[in-house]
């Protein structure tokens, strides 16, 4: 039996490729916000027609608890940590939102939501610890006039005062930043900023340029300026070590940074994406729906063989194709989508500065 033969009909173990076990979710409740942040890859620039399923009506509460246990089975066929990130928009906009947070934390997941911190106060840091909220991941994408450029006025005072109050109020906290130009010099002011107000972690994410980041492409970092900034966080993980987690999830950091038993990019292999109106993608940055969860399980979804292609590799395009550590990395699948004009998420990932070094050597 082929290798790919062998795979399919055990997807099993596609999903358990996550060095710690977890299997994630990521739920967007809504596509609503209360901010138009310049760079977001959901948000539709001035003069775009809205595509036909944002005019679909959005999950209702039945369908998203019945995804939150779908879910739960799921991962427990599999052996696996559920973690699910509830997102939007801004979920905090969803009324409903400590609902969902204790119907996943009642199941055992770890549970987590990704917010711009605008509208989490202490009362509504108290309140969604008590649903059951675990970690709060907040947007910090550069130090003040920065992030409030990218944001709005007032926002970066927000956002550092919901670290403040879901730390005091007992949760995990991670800081994460979208990098371009906009904020690169920035990063070493942002890490510390972020360690000043006692986060758990620190995440990064790369400028994808789709939604409103299409008006910022010439703003994506070069591979030079990508390795300038990941060697500058290279040198702050050893000086926060013990203090904050800086894990980046980032396939071409984790080869970087010689992280072991690692897939790299998670599309097709430890996490999948729900949006506001059931569609279901291999992440959210990538705008390209494999079915829709009003008309397909979660689970025949993953088993149904459209996500082969990031799980076995074997169509990758350019450098990422005939790299060394196709494997263990596999690039961004959606900046590469993103790079190529949103034609190929099979494409290269063009940030990429390893490919050269990698192809007689180790990672330096």
């Amino acid at each position: 039996m082929s290798k790919k033969k062998q795979d399919t009909e055990d997807c099993l173990a596609c999903a358990q490729t996550s060095r710690d076990n977890i299997f994630y979710l990521q739920l967007h409740l809504t596509q609503h916000c209360n901010l138009r942040c310049t760079h977001c890859y959901i948000e539709k620039p001035a003069g775009v027609q809205p595509a036909v399923q944002d005019r679909v009506k959005e999950l209702q509460p039945a369908e998203i608890l019945d995804i939150i246990d779908q879910f739960d089975k799921f991962v427990k066929l599999q052996s696996a940590t559920a973690k699910i990130y509830f997102t939007g928009g801004e979920p905090l906009l969803d009324p409903r939102l400590p609902e969902y947070i204790s119907a996943a934390a009642k199941r055992g997941m770890i549970t987590m939501i990704l917010s711009n911190g605008t509208l989490i106060d202490d009362e509504k840091a108290k309140e969604l610890r008590h649903a059951g909220l675990r970690i709060v991941q907040i947007s910090i994408d550069g130090l003040e006039a920065t992030h409030d450029a990218i944001r709005g006025p007032g926002n970066f005072a927000r956002a550092t005062r919901a670290l403040d109050v879901c730390h005091a109020a007992g949760m995990g906290t991670t800081a994460m930043v979208t990098i371009s130009k906009l904020n690169a010099s920035e990063i070493e002011g942002i890490v510390d900023h972020s360690a000043q107000h006692h986060v758990t972690r620190f995440a990064l994410g790369r400028l994808v340029p789709e939604g409103n980041g299409l008006q910022l492409q010439g703003q994506v970092l070069s591979r030079d300026e990508l390795k300038v900034v990941f060697s500058k966080i290279k040198r702050l993980q050893r000086k926060y070590k013990g203090a904050m987690d800086i894990a980046i999830h980032d396939p071409i950091w984790m080869t970087f940074t010689g992280v072991k038993n690692t897939h790299g990019c998670s599309a097709g292999k430890s996490g999948i994406c729900i949006v506001e109106n059931g569609d279901i993608m291999p992440c959210r940055r990538m705008d390209y729906a494999i079915g829709n969860i009003r008309e397909i399980s979660l689970a025949k979804a993953w088993y149904s063989g459209k996500l082969d292609a990031f799980r076995f590799r074997e169509g990758y395009e350019g450098h990422c194709g005939s790299c060394k550590f196709l494997e263990q990395c596999g690039g961004c699948r959606a900046v590469a989508r993103a790079a190529s004009g949103g034609k190929s998420p099979l494409a290269e990932d063009p940030q990429c500065f390893l490919y050269r070094a990698a192809k007689d050597k180790g990672v330096n």
